[in-house]
């Protein structure tokens, strides 16, 4: 994955980060429903390259790596489908939006 990152090639490592997360669902089964129903949306959407579960514990968080142009359909496929899929959490989950920077600046220390 790190390869593909410093080389620029962001569809391998969003089919990495994919299949990183269904081999912790299937070969270590630390995910759980409602962190695979957030994939599972994830993966119906175009321009979404890899999603995965990033926690387990209290219900985890879902990830996704996502086309910029894509971010906007993302949300509203994830906030339609999961509510409709764990009308329990209707009101209990959210959705993030980040995006990669430059990198760390280090400011320097003002008196």
């Amino acid at each position: 994955m790190l390869d593909a990152w410093k080389a620029g090639d962001i569809e391998s490592v969003g089919r990495v980060f994919r299949e990183d997360g269904i081999g912790l669902r299937d070969l270590y089964r630390i995910s759980g429903p409602e962190l695979e129903t957030m994939c599972d949306i994830a993966r119906t959407v175009p321009g979404v390259l890899g999603e995965r579960m990033l926690g387990g514990g209290d219900k985890g968080a879902a990830g996704a790596l996502v086309r910029t142009d894509c971010v906007g359909t993302l949300e509203e496929v994830v906030c339609t489908g999961y509510r409709r899929s764990h009308p329990e959490y209707a009101d209990a989950f959210a959705v993030h939006s980040c995006r990669i920077v430059d990198g760390i600046t280090v400011l320097e220390e003002r008196i």
